[in-house]
C-alpha cells in the first residue's frame, strides 16, 4: 500500500497589520479624539488533525451487511486504539442500511433488488499529528474503504488567538502614536476599546501525487484580530 505522506509547510508564527481607518474629529467642548483600527494574524502549523472515514459493505441480506460493517469498524477502531488514539477521542457519525436495486428494464416496474448497503461512520480526533499517513494507512488496511475529509487545527487555539489580539493593539497603538507625531499633537488617554472580527483560517486541501492517492491538507492555521482604539489628541507639553 502506498505509504501517505502528510506535507505540512512550517512557518514562524507572523503578523501581518491592515490598513487603518482613521480620524480626528474636534468636538465643539472638548479635545480632539484619534480614531484608529489596527489588524493582524498569526500563522501557525496545526497541531491535531480530525479524519471523517466509513466503512462500507453489501451483502445479500440486510443482516450480512450489517454484520460485515460491524466486524470491519471493530478492527478500525481498535487499530485506531492501538496506534494510541483515546476512545473519547473516536466517534460514530452514523450508521444507514438501505436495499440496492438493479436498473429497472422498460417493462419492469422495478429492478430487481441486488443486496443490501450497510455503512458505518467514525470521526477521529488525532493529536499525535506525525502519525497521520501511518495511521491512514493502517485504517484503510483494517476496513475503512471510505474517506470523507481530513481537516486540521490547534488544541489550544485560544494561546494563539490572543497573540493575535495583542498584536492586533500593539498595531492600532503604533498607528496613533506616528499619525499623533505627525500632526504635531500628542496621545491623550485611550477612551474607548473594541475588538471588531476574530477569525480562524484552515488549510486549504492539496494532493501530493507521487507516493499516494488520497488527498490531504498541508499549510498553516491563520488566526486573525481587529480592534479599534479612540485617543484624546492633546498639545504638546499639556500636562
Amino acid at each position: 500500500m502506498a505509504r501517505l505522506i502528510l506535507a505540512i509547510a512550517l512557518f514562524c508564527a507572523a503578523w501581518a497589520p491592515a490598513q487603518a481607518d482613521i480620524t480626528a474629529d474636534p468636538a465643539a467642548s472638548g479635545p480632539a479624539v484619534l480614531r484608529v483600527t489596527g489588524s493582524a494574524e498569526i500563522r501557525l502549523p496545526p497541531d491535531m488533525a480530525t479524519l471523517r472515514l466509513s466503512v462500507s459493505h453489501r451483502g445479500d441480506t440486510a443482516g450480512a451487511a450489517m454484520a460485515q460493517v460491524a466486524d470491519g469498524m471493530a478492527k478500525v477502531m481498535a487499530g485506531l486504539a492501538r496506534a494510541g488514539v483515546a476512545e473519547a477521542d473516536m466517534q460514530t457519525s452514523g450508521l444507514s442500511l438501505g436495499p440496492v436495486w438493479a436498473p429497472a428494464k422498460p417493462h419492469e416496474a422495478q429492478g430487481r433488488l441486488l443486496g443490501y448497503q450497510a455503512e458505518n461512520g467514525l470521526v477521529v480526533q488525532l493529536r499525535n499529528l506525525p502519525q497521520l499517513g501511518q495511521v491512514l494507512d493502517a485504517v484503510v488496511a483494517l476496513g475503512a474503504n471510505r474517506l470523507q475529509g481530513i481537516s486540521f487545527g490547534l488544541q489550544d487555539s485560544q494561546q494563539a488567538q490572543d497573540q493575535a489580539r495583542r498584536a492586533a493593539v500593539a498595531d492600532a497603538q503604533r498607528k496613533a502614536a506616528l499619525y499623533a507625531d505627525a500632526a504635531g499633537l500628542r496621545l491623550g488617554d485611550l477612551r474607548s476599546l473594541s475588538e471588531g472580527a476574530v477569525q480562524a483560517q484552515m488549510p486549504m486541501m492539496a494532493m501530493r501525487a507521487a507516493e499516494m492517492a488520497m488527498p490531504v491538507a498541508g499549510g498553516t492555521i491563520g488566526l486573525s484580530a481587529d480592534v479599534s482604539l479612540v485617543y484624546t489628541l492633546v498639545p504638546p507639553g499639556t500636562p
